[in-house]
């Protein structure tokens, strides 16, 4: 026959308290349990860029965005997000009259990103930190800039960068219909673009932070609205030339917004 001693249903109870509180992971998998798709618009500065007739300025590059995403709190506070993305637009605008011409008039972008997390809880029911960390491929968003007496666009190959990185997401649980939430990544950017003229890596380190907001507004049914603003670190050198009078430019900060609809399950 068992006997239990004090400290041993004391364990018990202490652990069926605790498993408890994962299964449900404190109401927060209400929210992050869901899939959604999201339309938003980026404006991107490029530059400073140097050419032989004119010495710097600025290009502003605006574009649209559509995000395919599914996101997944487990009950033993792992945390999983994985992103498809496409961004296409009018391409870039205040283009002085030298340099002339840049090599996209209409770039349209390809981005698939991975984010695995843990959630640590500081107020049941509330508030929720989860450090998490980054992995994707995404195509390069920079460019060449063609000096006015050159008309022919470069042709750019293997257009695409491998990120990684790290990032941490504050979410405050208002209630059971709203959700606010504060995010912070930082990533490196290895480019495997390859430009004719000449080949020139653009490396960069980017720090992007974001607020949003997640609405449950009927059973099952998502919406959310997210800003967010990046400053990047090109790691070449913008504005080198990379031969036949050629210039290359980069990425400086980015803003912008997006709206999302989904569903939770």
């Amino acid at each position: 026959m068992f006997k239990f001693t004090p400290i041993a249903l004391l364990s018990i109870a202490a652990a069926s308290v605790f498993a408890s509180d994962n299964i449900y992971n404190n109401r927060f998998q209400d929210f992050d349990n869901e899939m959604n798709i999201g339309y938003g618009q980026v404006q991107s500065i490029f530059g400073p860029y140097i050419t032989p007739t004119s010495s710097s300025g600025t290009i502003t590059s605006t574009v649209n965005m559509v995000d395919l995403e599914v996101e997944r709190l487990f009950n033993n506070q792992v945390w999983v997000d994985v992103t498809a993305n496409m961004s296409f637009g009018a391409g870039p605008t205040g283009i002085p009259t030298p340099p002339g011409q840049v090599n996209f008039a209409t770039p349209v972008n390809y981005g698939f990103n991975g984010r695995v997390g843990y959630a640590f809880s500081l107020v049941k029911n509330h508030l929720q930190l989860t450090p998490y960390g980054i992995l994707g491929v995404n195509n390069v968003f920079n460019s060449v800039v063609t000096p006015v007496t050159k008309f022919a666009n470069p042709v750019s190959t293997d257009q695409y960068e491998y990120t990684m990185g790290l990032g941490a997401r504050l979410e405050y649980r208002v209630n059971n219909t709203f959700l606010l939430y504060a995010d912070q990544t930082a990533i490196y950017n290895w480019d495997a673009s390859g430009i004719q003229n000449g080949k020139q890596s653009q490396n960069n380190m980017a720090a992007t932070s974001t607020l949003g907001l997640k609405v449950n507004l009927v059973q099952d049914l998502q919406l959310g609205l997210k800003g967010f603003w990046t400053a990047y670190a090109p790691q070449s050198g913008a504005g080198m030339s990379i031969g036949g009078g050629y210039q290359m430019y980069e990425l400086q900060t980015a803003v912008g917004g997006m709206i999302t609809a989904g569903l939770t399950y």
